[in-house]
């Protein structure tokens, strides 16, 4: 009897105890999602041996005060969660968005209905989805209490968000696009630093393509998609895999800073830290691989945040010794870092967990990868510029040279005279012969250097063909299947109309409203266009290489001029400003015989730099006069600019390959020089005329017909 008494008053101060500690979330109508990090209660089973029936039991549940963050443990933890419905929906999921959870086990009440765990092959779940969705039905009006149990060999981390089914598949979706793009842009850098790496065999693009493919792994393995799309059936790569890849990514980040940096000529004493840093990185993988999973994860991540500090502090000291690569090295760096920081402190709730939190490092990775690709070409321009250096030493030299010849002649001349007029004679003709020969070998030299040139953009031209043909051909495909995926919501929406409740007709219509459903599909079409116009102006861009290398013979047809005109500009209108107007005064032209996609790139290279010379006067107004005339057999095109002009000593270089006045990462020196090459395939001329500081004016006339 006593006992039965303490049983009743244990019972009733642990209904007070889950009172305090737990309240509940009440759903409400229109809520279709929830984040519940705020509204959980936990219980630290360190034995990791209590059931549910004990648990519930135990009582001993702490409110959450936020995003729980538990770090690197080895206990199991019990989440309590009570739910009061006052909506009209019945049926719910619940997601814990964190994929490297070992495993988690969903009750209600005392009953299991689902355990789902990190070793088990995606495919085999639900939703297919590399985070934890647990769905339950919770009828009008009615609460119920719900325990997850939740164990990690990692970090140990409770994103927990409520909605209905819907909103949990359109969440779902958008984390498959987001990473998408993250992945699409991860696989357009590795190919692009790697064709590069084809072209100039530097060695430093290969230590970097290898980081670009092992950060893009880090990251994908940390969302769970490697379990998804690259090995959903191996258990072993599964768990082990993000520390594995995690540790792997540190070392290849290290070597290729040494190789990028410089740090064995620039920073000998920091170069050996790099040993250090490399070994502790590969502790922490010897450790994941003999099943020591908590002490390889600290491992690791004390490591990362070591070896990123050591990196970040060799870039100073190398930049102090004024080595020029280090400021992209630092900004991309310092991103990347920044990036870091957001994620950590949304772990511990400095920030709110949301979709920008979330990816803030993905996001941060990706800006690192393409600065780090500028800082890589513009070691091309650091090599370009130290050989014009040595170019012009030689001519010193040869001046110089040229400077003894003619004194040495001069002395030559009077004793000559002195003596006879025939050795006079033979003395000038020697001085003719020497001035031939100094034309001919510099024509020799400049006729090399040009096959060279040509060479190096046929290169690079068949290279970057392959990849711009995988995304262009990708484009079609891609339209064809979101309208199909639109007529198929249109159907599931008529279908609704006759067949479906009034209530389901109206949570429908409130979420198409809500998500801006018409807005969404149009703005869909306009991205995918735009990628269209980008492979496009990509593969234009790769016809200009090849026309200025000879590589390419496409078909002449008959064009209209005026309408290329008006389609190039439509393309750059992102590019015009606001203090820029531009004046067209087309004139009744006749189709003209060209090749009408190499003649739209001229007029986008001359107008796009006359868009920057404008530009680089500030906020003065700008104005671009396009004219075109009929001249009876040719056409004549002028494009006038109130920009910057060019300079008189440079007006000779413009036309030369690589030659630019942009500052680094902002122009390539192709632009002109391929503009060049495309008049002069056509039979026709360009003319400049320029002022500083007033403008320019480039004059281009093409033959109606091509000769034969």
């Amino acid at each position: 009897m006593e006992k039965s008494i303490l049983s009743i008053i244990s019972f009733l101060y642990l209904q007070c105890i889950l009172s305090i500690t737990s309240a509940s979330v009440v759903i409400k109508e229109g809520e279709v999602y929830k984040d519940l990090s705020s509204n959980l209660s936990y219980f630290e089973d360190s034995s990791c041996k209590l059931n549910i029936h004990e648990i519930i039991n135990q009582g001993k549940f702490l409110r959450s005060e936020g995003l729980l963050n538990f770090g690197v443990t080895t206990s199991c933890y019990w989440i309590k969660l009570e739910l009061s419905n006052t909506s009209s929906l019945e049926e719910f999921q619940v997601i814990i968005e964190y994929p490297l959870l070992d495993r988690v086990s969903f009750y209600e009440g005392e009953i299991l209905l689902k355990s789902l765990r990190e070793t088990q092959s995606i495919h085999n779940r639900t939703y297919g989805d590399p985070n934890y969705i647990f769905d339950f039905n919770l009828k009008i009006g009615s609460t119920k209490t719900f325990y997850f149990e939740v164990y990690s060999s990692e970090l140990l981390v409770l994103p927990v968000s409520l909605g209905s089914h819907e909103e949990m598949l359109s969440y779902s979706t958008l984390r498959e696009v987001l990473f998408g793009i993250y992945a699409g842009i991860i696989l357009v850098m590795f190919f692009y630093n790697f064709f590069i790496y084809l072209t100039v065999r530097d060695i430093s693009y290969v230590y970097y393509v290898i980081y670009i493919l092992l950060i893009g792994l880090t990251q994908a393995s940390l969302k769970g998609f490697t379990g998804k799309y690259l090995w959903p059936d191996s258990d072993i790569l599964n768990h082990y895999g993000p520390t594995i890849v995690s540790s792997l990514s540190g070392i290849a980040a290290i070597e290729f800073v040494k190789i990028f940096l410089h740090s064995k000529e620039l920073a000998p004493k920091l170069h050996r830290v790099s040993y250090i840093v490399n070994s502790l990185f590969t502790l922490s993988v010897f450790l994941c691989l003999i099943g020591n999973e908590h002490d390889s994860f600290n491992l690791m991540q004390v490591t990362t945040a070591l070896g990123s500090l050591y990196v970040f502090s060799m870039a100073l000291i190398i930049l102090k010794t004024g080595y020029r690569p280090a400021k992209f090295f630092l900004a991309a760096w310092g991103i990347l870092l920044i990036g870091a920081v957001i994620f950590v402190l949304k772990d511990f709730n400095v920030l709110p967990f949301n979709i920008y939190t979330n990816y803030s490092l993905q996001a941060a990775s990706v800006a690192e990868i393409v600065l780090l690709s500028f800082a890589l070409a513009d070691k091309i321009n650091i090599f370009r510029k130290e050989k014009e250096q040595s170019q012009l030493e030689a001519l010193r030299a040869l001046e110089e040279n040229e400077r003894i010849v003619r004194e040495q002649n001069v002395i030559l001349e009077a004793k000559v005279e002195q003596r006879t007029s025939a050795l006079k004679k033979a003395n000038e003709d020697l001085n003719e012969a020497m001035e031939d020969l100094k034309q001919t070998q510099s024509k020799l030299v400049s006729a090399e250097k040009m096959a060279s040139l040509g060479q190096l953009t046929a290169g690079i031209a068949h290279e970057i063909n392959n990849p711009i043909n995988f995304i262009k051909s990708s484009v079609s495909p891609l339209k064809q299947n979101l309208d199909e995926l639109h007529e198929l919501i249109e159907q599931y929406e008529n279908n609704l109309n006759k067949t479906g409740s009034d209530e389901s007709k109206a949570i429908i219509s409130s979420f198409k409203e809500r998500i801006q459903f018409d807005y969404l599909v149009n703005e869909t079409q306009e991205i995918i266009e735009n990628i269209e116009e980008g492979a496009n102006r990509t593969v234009d861009i790769v016809s200009g290489l090849r026309t200025f290398s000879h590589v390419d013979d496409m078909g002449l047809k008959l064009t209209d001029l005026n309408k290329g005109l008006q389609s190039t500009l439509k393309i750059l209108l992102g590019e015009i400003p606001a203090n820029l107007a531009v004046n067209l005064n087309l004139g009744e032209l006749n189709l003209i015989e060209c090749y009408g996609g190499k003649i739209n790139q001229v007029f986008m290279n001359i107008i796009n730099n006359a868009i920057h010379a404008i530009k680089s006067k500030g906020n003065e107004k700008g104005v671009i006069n396009i004219q075109t005339t009929d001249m009876v057999d040719h056409v004549r095109i002028t494009i006038e600019d109130n920009g910057t002009g060019i300079d008189e000593s440079i007006i000779e270089k413009i036309f030369d390959p690589f030659f630019t006045t942009k500052d680094v990462g902002e122009g390539t020196g192709l632009g002109l020089s391929v503009v060049y090459g495309i008049i002069e395939s056509h039979h026709g001329s360009i003319d400049v005329i320029t002022e500083l500081g007033k403008g320019s004016t480039f004059i281009i006339n093409l033959p109606y017909i091509q000769p034969k």
